[in-house]
């Protein structure tokens, strides 16, 4: 399974998708980073947390990152170490780097330099913060 493969069968159409609404005390986010000059999306972020009512108390999250991975990657060492837990900056700039350390950067460094990519764009990896260079 990829990028590229789906379930639909060539006669098939996706008429709908039903999603739950998420409680109210859920916060969501979605972040991206790409180049303005090609439009080509680097990074994509997105981070749904659930806090326990009336409390900085972490009751699930889920975190799911695009482009640095063949596939959609879950993030879900660093969810689970938010559960249960006070959301402090630190706290959430540990899970950053759990999650950070979760992805792929030889796939994102991959597709920032492939079909010359790196020519067109101008820039070196070292020019995107937290892509290594390779």
């Amino acid at each position: 399974m990829d990028y590229f493969t789906t379930v639909i069968e060539p006669d098939e159409i996706l008429a709908e998708i039903q999603l739950p609404l998420p409680a109210s005390n859920t916060g969501v986010e979605y972040m991206k980073f790409s180049t303005i000059e090609a439009g080509i999306k680097i990074v994509s972020t997105s981070v749904a947390i659930a806090v326990k009512s009336g409390t900085d108390v972490c009751d699930g999250a889920k975190i799911i990152m695009s482009a640095v991975a063949p596939i959609p990657l879950v993030a879900n060492k660093a969810a689970q170490m938010l559960k249960d837990q006070k959301l402090t900056d630190d706290l959430i700039a540990e899970a950053a780097n759990m999650v950070a350390s979760e992805t792929d950067p030889p796939f994102v460094a991959l597709r920032l330099l492939s079909g010359g990519r790196e020519e067109r764009l101008g820039r070196k990896p070292k020019d995107f913060p937290g892509i290594m260079e390779y």
